[in-house]
C-alpha cells in the first residue's frame, strides 16, 4: 500500500534511544546500499518510544532525513535548532496521559523558533493509543512524509555523544 521500504527497529527494553542513534543509522545506510534508495527519499516516523527515537535521530543527524514525523513523541526541545532544515509534522493526542502533548509542543515550537518549519497535529479527544492509530490509519501524514524531498545535504558539526 505504501510506496516505501519500511524498517521497524524496536528500542531495546533496557534503553532509550538516545543510547543508540549510531545502530539506527547504520541500519538505515546498509538499507540504502542495498536497495539504491534515493538520499533525497528518506523519511522517518516512530510513534511513542519510536516518535522521541523519531526526534533524536532528526536531530543527530540532521541533513540525513527529507523530513521526519515523530507521533506521541517528545525529546530534548533545546536541542530542536538542529531541525531547523528538516520538515517535521508532529502528531500527538490531545488527551493523552501517558507522554503529554507539551513534548511534541515543546519540540514544534522550539523548531520553529530557531526558523525551522515544524507544525503538530493535536488529535482533538484521543488518548495515547487512539492517536497513534488515527495519526497513521485517518490523516494524511504518511502521504505527506511522502512528497518531501531532501534538497539540502550541507554537512553540520557531528553531535558528541558523550556530552550528553
Amino acid at each position: 500500500e505504501i510506496p516505501a521500504i519500511i524498517l521497524c527497529p524496536q528500542c531495546p527494553t533496557d534503553r532509550v534511544w538516545d543510547n543508540i542513534p549510531d545502530k539506527v543509522k547504520a541500519l538505515i545506510d546498509e538499507t540504502v546500499a542495498a536497495f539504491s534508495v534515493a538520499p533525497d527519499r528518506i523519511l522517518l516516523t516512530g510513534s511513542s518510544m519510536g516518535g522521541y527515537g523519531t526526534w533524536m535521530l532528526g536531530m543527530t543527524y540532521p541533513t540525513l532525513f527529507a523530513a521526519i514525523a515523530p507521533v506521541s513523541g517528545g525529546n530534548m526541545s533545546w536541542r530542536a535548532s538542529n531541525l531547523k532544515t528538516t520538515p517535521v509534522i508532529a502528531a500527538h493526542g490531545a488527551c493523552d496521559t501517558l507522554v503529554p502533548p507539551v513534548c511534541s509542543e515543546l519540540m514544534v515550537d522550539a523548531v520553529n523558533a530557531a526558523g525551522g518549519k515544524a507544525e503538530l497535529l493535536l488529535l482533538d479527544g484521543m488518548g495515547h493509543n487512539d492517536a497513534i492509530d488515527y495519526a497513521y490509519r485517518q490523516t494524511d501524514l504518511i502521504d505527506r512524509l511522502l512528497a518531501y524531498r531532501r534538497t539540502d545535504f550541507t554537512p553540520v558539526p557531528e553531535f558528541c555523544h558523550e556530552c550528553f
